[in-house]
């Protein structure tokens, strides 16, 4: 009986974007669940963007989400919310129409 092999190997179907600037991000080492807390948790929001505004690469960071279309957290010292109007705006400059 021939061995069948269902799972899939992601790295041959997803290509990922090099972010090297990662590397040099503060929160690099910090717990992700102040970044990525519960929408009814405002004070954790609140601590993750004081962390992002003193950070090296909140640019980098922020054009990566927006770019990537990042729905969740806190990414360039920015809700999801404030990306989506964010985005919205680079979509506008940056996406020829028809």
């Amino acid at each position: 009986m021939t061995e069948v092999n269902y799972r899939l190997n992601l790295s041959e179907l997803l290509v990922f974007e090099d972010a090297p600037w990662m590397d040099d991000a503060i929160c690099r080492d910090l717990a992700t669940d102040v970044f990525f807390a519960d929408s009814d948790a405002p004070k954790k929001s609140t601590v993750a963007k004081a962390v992002c505004s003193a950070c090296p690469v909140r640019e980098d960071c922020l054009d990566y989400a927006i770019r990537n279309c990042e729905l969740y957290g806190i990414w360039g010292g920015t809700t999801a919310t404030e990306r989506r109007f964010l985005r919205t705006e680079w979509l506008r400059k940056n996406v020829p129409t028809s």
